[in-house]
């Protein structure tokens, strides 16, 4: 007779953040030490019809330039293959 109540199966395949400071945990870390928030003024939101146009976006040279949106599928395969780090 099987178990029904055995524990589930965890698979931890990496560990990181992607945030405003970053990407890994080392910006973020560093930003956290140093009290930064990784907000900042957006060209994209300075449309009267916005309250404000701080964000806090990835930075676009982690996306690399004339990037339209986060491709985060092909960048995290990207980061895979380099052995962690961001091509």
């Amino acid at each position: 007779m099987r178990n029904l109540l055995r524990e589930p199966e965890v698979v931890i395949a990496g560990c990181g953040a992607i945030s405003a400071v970053g990407c890994g945990i080392e910006p973020l870390h560093d930003a956290l030490k140093n009290n930064l928030s990784g907000l900042r003024p957006s060209e994209k939101f300075t449309s009267p019809r916005f309250q404000s146009n701080i964000v806090g976006a990835i930075p676009i040279d982690w996306w690399g330039e004339g990037a339209r949106g986060p491709g985060l599928g092909e960048k995290k395969l990207a980061t895979a293959r380099a052995g962690g780090r961001p091509p």
